[in-house]
């Protein structure tokens, strides 16, 4: 006896539609949550750091731990993270803002296994990048490659586009990519933990 033969599933139009949807909505529902939802925004714009209005999508580049077994990899994506870029090798302005994240996220507190500390650099060696990171371990590593940057430098200016980089400023992340605030040399690490607390938590409230 034949069995009458397999009717392969068919996707729903209208589900995939949605998917659609919510996917490319993503950076719009973000923005539009840390508008309405957190109390980083106020008549004089962003509490302690530049806010990019509206956010920058960053793709979810791999990110690499230089002392975990095997270098293994992570991702942009996920978690909050706070960036730092540097080029030319890591001098002492660099080592400043090293510590500097590590302190920060020191002081988050409970909220800090949501935060990860990400070090864009040309340096190359691993060994050398072991050597800076000795008391900063934790740190992720985002090569700063330049015939095909996975993440180009140009993502981070802000309005007006002519801006150029700044230096040995700090970047928060959302867990979607988003470049959300920017924070410029001399901000008080006080102003920066305060505001990177409140996103943290209001991210944890809407789980």
């Amino acid at each position: 006896m034949n069995n009458p033969p397999r009717q392969e599933a068919k996707a729903n139009p209208r589900l995939v539609i949605i998917v659609l949807i919510l996917i490319f909505s993503a950076p719009l529902l973000s923005s539009w949550f840390i508008l309405n939802y957190t109390d980083l925004i106020n008549t004089g714009g962003a509490s302690h750091g530049d806010l990019y209005d509206p956010l920058v999508a960053l793709p979810d580049v791999s990110l690499r731990d230089p002392f975990a077994a095997g270098d293994r990899d992570a991702g942009l994506h996920g978690k909050w993270s706070l960036l730092y870029i540097s080029a030319g090798g890591c001098n002492e302005s660099c080592t400043e803002n090293l510590y500097r994240m590590r302190q920060i996220r020191l002081a988050l507190s409970r909220y800090a296994r949501n935060l990860q500390r990400v070090w864009m650099t040309d340096i190359e060696d691993p060994e050398a990048i072991r050597q800076i990171l000795g008391e900063y371990q934790g740190t992720l590593i985002l090569p700063m490659e330049t015939d095909d940057p996975p993440l180009p430098l140009s993502e981070f200016a802000t309005a007006p586009v002519s801006e150029p980089l700044q230096a040995d400023c700090l970047y928060a992340i959302d867990p979607h990519g988003n470049l959300v605030l920017r924070y410029r040399p001399g901000t008080d690490p006080e102003g920066i933990i305060s505001d990177l607390k409140r996103l943290l938590k209001s991210t944890e409230i809407s789980r």
